[in-house]
């Protein structure tokens, strides 16, 4: 029980209290916006018209490979490029060629990422992206770029809950059958 309600917690409740204690953004331009403007962002969803500029995609490579790609408005060059998506082993991480979970999303959001330890490998892959490109990125936020962000957070939190309910209506059953085991041992007991 303690081994599942672990998993169920790392798995969705962590991720989805996570979303929750930071700020939703909506319609947000990655060209007219800055890092340092949604620095307590957890979900951002995009206007139409934003993409990832495959083109400089980078990866570093320590272990697994951290790749990112710059989340773009259309064809626009921007002056600093602060929105970035993320992923692991999902890049060759010698050309560009991003191809991370939901990188041909069509809804343009993402779930900021959390994971400390994996935030400066990803730093390191757009530092990399900074010089092999000749482009800026003055605060970078990472992101995992996702079909429906807060449509992905709503179902972590339903899971999160539907799985405490389930294991507790599971312990339940094996506590009842424990008992009623130790109830007929201790009644043949008494026969004896």
């Amino acid at each position: 029980g303690v081994m599942s309600g672990d998993r169920s917690y790392k798995r969705y409740l962590r991720p989805y209290l996570d979303m929750n204690n930071l700020n939703t953004y909506t319609d947000i331009y990655p060209n007219l916006m800055r890092g340092q403007q949604l620095m307590d962002a957890g979900i951002v969803e995009f206007t139409p018209g934003t993409t990832l500029d495959i083109s400089k995609s980078e990866g570093f490579k320590q272990g697994l490979t951290y790749c990112v790609a710059p989340i773009t408005f259309g064809n626009t060059t921007l002056t600093t490029y602060d929105f970035w998506a993320v992923g692991m082993d999902c890049c060759s991480g010698s050309q560009p060629d991003f191809h991370c979970t939901g990188y041909t999303s069509t809804n343009f959001g993402g779930l900021r990422l959390m994971d400390s330890g994996a935030r400066s490998l990803y730093r390191l892959a757009v530092q990399q992206a900074e010089a092999t490109y000749g482009i800026r990125a003055a605060h970078p936020l990472f992101f995992d770029w996702t079909h429906k962000p807060t449509k992905t957070v709503q179902q972590w939190q339903k899971t999160a809950y539907s799985q405490f309910i389930i294991w507790i209506v599971a312990y339940g059953i094996f506590q009842a059958f424990c008992v009623a085991c130790a109830a007929l041992a201790f009644s043949r007991l008494g026969q004896v």
